[in-house]
């Protein structure tokens, strides 16, 4: 093999490879990233036993060949690395090299390298690369992270209503964000694993896919993605997931109250900082006539406290507290695009639904807390 390439096109690509393939794996060639020179193209793979990426960037190929390299090496190499790259290999060595630097990895035989068995795909559809990611991005933070709940750890796909619904639960928080789907659209209901979830978000936002659509296949064992210049494929959680409609409060609501979304996120934001009392403090909102008192108290370093304006929502009584952990809602309201912001409930000791007024396509539900 001998190419020439462009180096930030090579660590970009490097980078997205290091988040699938596994580090510190037991079997080498896990931890390795596949290359392969073809006609004007450089494509690159890498996996763990449960997911796979391809992509492929521009270069000038003079010898076609393959062979695997340490992608975290790569990656690091690449780093910060201007103008073009060569890739040669030898015997049993591959040197990357440009003006300034250059490097000799052992490799291994791209022979060893697992790929997915290739299938029939039952199910697909597309839709607009940025639509899909704003939807990621605003539901991935209530994906589970607790092993005995591996049925919440990740993003479950379904059609709701005639459109493309995506819930992330993780037990004490819930959401969910809707897309439309061309009429006839199918899809199985299914759990992408959470390490996927993060990759595709990732993919996504790559300059290759702006303004691009994202063609998706699903069946109930794997799921496949394609963007301009890379494939993603990851195995589906095998595992049914919870009835999630049954915890989310239906109107009408009996508490409730409106607020600016970015004046209520500094006001959280400065009370929990001001403590420093760790992540799952308690924070209190104490609402009345004239405004939402915010309080977060710490056994060492006191009290704090912060005035924040609030309004009614419709005929919900706007005289009352609540307290919640402070992260969590935190992460509720950096993930809503909106300018404003109700939080509403049936019950003060039940589940709080947030939602933008003006955002019809998705809800935050969260469970309050003994503050």
């Amino acid at each position: 093999m001998k190419l020439t390439v462009d180096a930030k096109a090579l660590h970009d690509a490097a980078k997205l490879i290091t988040s699938v393939v596994e580090p510190r794996s037991s079997i080498a060639i896990l931890s390795n990233v596949q290359l392969t020179a073809g006609a004007y193209t450089l494509f690159l793979f890498g996996a763990d036993l449960d997911m796979e990426l391809a992509l492929s960037i521009p270069a000038r190929v003079e010898i076609g060949s393959e062979t695997t390299i340490n992608a975290k090496q790569l990656a690091a190499l690449t780093r910060g690395m201007t103008g073009l790259i060569e890739i040669e290999t030898g015997e049993d060595s591959v040197t990357i090299r440009n003006a300034r630097s250059s490097a000799i990895f052992p490799p291994l035989s791209a022979g060893l390298m697992p790929h997915m068995t290739e299938r029939a795909w039952p199910s697909g559809f597309t839709m607009p690369a940025a639509t899909l990611s704003q939807a990621i991005g605003q539901v991935r933070y209530a994906m589970g992270v607790e092993e005995t709940r591996h049925n919440l750890c990740g993003l479950y796909w379904h059609i709701q209503d005639g459109g493309l619904r995506l819930v992330a639960c993780d037990g004490a928080r819930l959401t969910y964000h809707d897309c439309e789907l061309r009429p006839g659209s199918d899809l199985p209901g299914v759990i992408m694993p959470a390490k996927a979830v993060n990759v595709l978000s990732k993919l996504l936002g790559t300059p290759a896919a702006a303004d691009r659509g994202c063609d998706i296949q699903v069946d109930e064992k794997q799921m496949r993605f394609f963007v301009p210049g890379a494939t993603l494929v990851t195995k589906t959680i095998d595992a049914a997931y919870p009835n999630y409609l049954r915890t989310i409060p239906m109107p009408p609501y009996t508490w409730g109250a409106g607020f600016d979304r970015m004046e209520l996120l500094a006001a959280v934001k400065r009370v929990s900082e001001g403590l420093r009392c760790g992540p799952d403090c308690g924070i209190q909102i104490d609402v009345r006539a004239n405004g939402a008192d915010l309080s977060m108290k710490s056994p060492k370093l006191g009290t704090r406290n912060r005035l924040v304006s609030c309004g009614p929502v419709g005929d919900c009584k706007d005289a009352f507290y609540v307290g919640f952990n402070s992260r969590f809602l935190l992460d509720v309201l950096r993930a809503m695009p909106g300018a404003a912001v109700m939080m509403m409930a049936n019950g003060l000791t039940g589940p709080w639904v947030f939602r933008d007024p003006e955002e019809a396509h998705g809800l935050h539900v969260l469970m309050p807390m003994r503050v």
